[in-house]
């Protein structure tokens, strides 16, 4: 069950992620004269790596919940069967905990798998400790209202403050 309701998922997945390869790649690789061999070993394959082990990430939440499903369908023992008997019982207290050891067991996962990827593919810009646009201007907006701010309330023009030289 686990294999049907994620293959489908994974065959969308890395057709779009090799699809998303940047064909100046392919172009510069040609043009220095690689065959198809080599565009594939070298160039596509390297190319998709880190963005196919972040989907592949994904998609294993995805397995999680249909492993999930399996087991509280097929399954008569387990952390869901528990679940299930416990609702059965109305002991909601003894099943809230469950449910979230098993968002636990998937959070933990899913951040090993992250510091993985800062080890497995070192040249991308979350290994390297460069932040995304999103993030260099999420983090940039309070810093620079903050000093808009600070200026504004000491009657000061950051250019002529810092343009002036300091006595000795």
């Amino acid at each position: 069950l686990v294999f049907v309701g994620t293959i489908f998922q994974l065959v969308l997945v890395v057709a779009n992620t090799t699809r998303r390869l940047d064909l100046p790649l392919l172009e510069a690789a040609q043009t220095l004269g690689a065959n198809q061999a080599q565009l594939l070993t070298r160039v596509v394959i390297p190319g998709i790596l880190p963005n196919l082990y972040n989907d592949l990430r994904i998609l294993l939440g995805w397995a999680w919940t249909w492993l999930v499903i399996a087991e509280l369908v097929g399954v008569k023992s387990g952390l869901t069967e528990y679940i299930e008997t416990q609702g059965r019982w109305r002991n909601f207290d003894s099943v809230y905990p469950v449910i979230i050891l098993i968002g636990l067991i998937g959070f933990f996962t899913d951040q090993i798998l992250s510091a993985f990827s800062r080890v497995f593919f070192p040249w991308t810009s979350e290994a390297s400790g460069k932040a995304s646009p999103l993030v260099r201007t999420i983090l940039f907006v309070p810093r620079w209202f903050g000093e808009a701010a600070a200026e504004r309330s000491l009657g000061t023009n950051s250019v002529a403050a810092t343009s002036k030289p300091e006595k000795a």
